[in-house]
């Protein structure tokens, strides 16, 4: 089985934030500056007593508040994060009652990293 997601963005044209009412801000303007997108890609495989299953996430999204000292209105202030996991199990049944199982697990997230182009 494979399953993916795709999804993209370029959210509101204009967004007018009352904070950066000034004219060295475009009058509290954000324009094109609020995308979003994400990519999710999901796997199970299964063969006789062992199976396989995966997850990769990937999101980024456009900040256009000048959050931790980015420039307003700035495109190139984004926000990435990622997640993914590989899980591989082995399960096998010897008699009524007893029973073998195995897993190995690996999991791993990066939170919010960031790719500034421009700074306050």
């Amino acid at each position: 089985m494979l399953s993916s997601s795709l999804y993209r963005s370029e959210g509101e044209r204009r967004l007018f934030f009352k904070e950066f009412d000034d004219p060295s801000t475009n009058h509290g303007v954000a324009e094109r500056s609020d995308g979003d997108e994400f990519v999710k890609l999901l796997g199970r495989m299964a063969f006789g007593n062992l199976t396989l299953q995966g997850l990769y996430g990937a999101r980024e999204k456009v900040i256009p508040t000048a959050s931790f000292g980015t420039v307003f209105n700035d495109p190139g202030s984004r926000t990435t994060e990622k997640q993914g996991f590989v899980d591989l199990q082995y399960d096998r049944r010897f008699q009524a009652n007893w029973e073998f199982n195995s897993r190995v697990y690996y999991d791993r997230y990066v939170p919010g990293s960031r790719s500034v182009q421009g700074h306050q």
